[in-house]
């Protein structure tokens, strides 16, 4: 969900027509970038590890 907010809101961003909403939607792209980072960064290492795969995929 915040990879797509990302997008979109990033897609409003650099558009080339501004509006009235363009500080809104500056302001929810950059929410988003950093709960995405804060999201990223309270990954605990100890869960990661524990998870295991019984057999990894195969590209064929």
């Amino acid at each position: 969900m915040l990879g797509y907010l990302f997008y979109a809101y990033g897609i409003y961003v650099i558009g080339r027509i501004y509006n009235l909403l363009q500080l809104l939607y500056i302001n929810i792209m950059g929410l988003t970038f950093y709960s995405i980072i804060y999201a990223i960064a309270c990954i605990r290492r100890e869960i990661i590890e524990k998870v295991h795969v019984s057999q990894w995929p195969r590209f064929v």
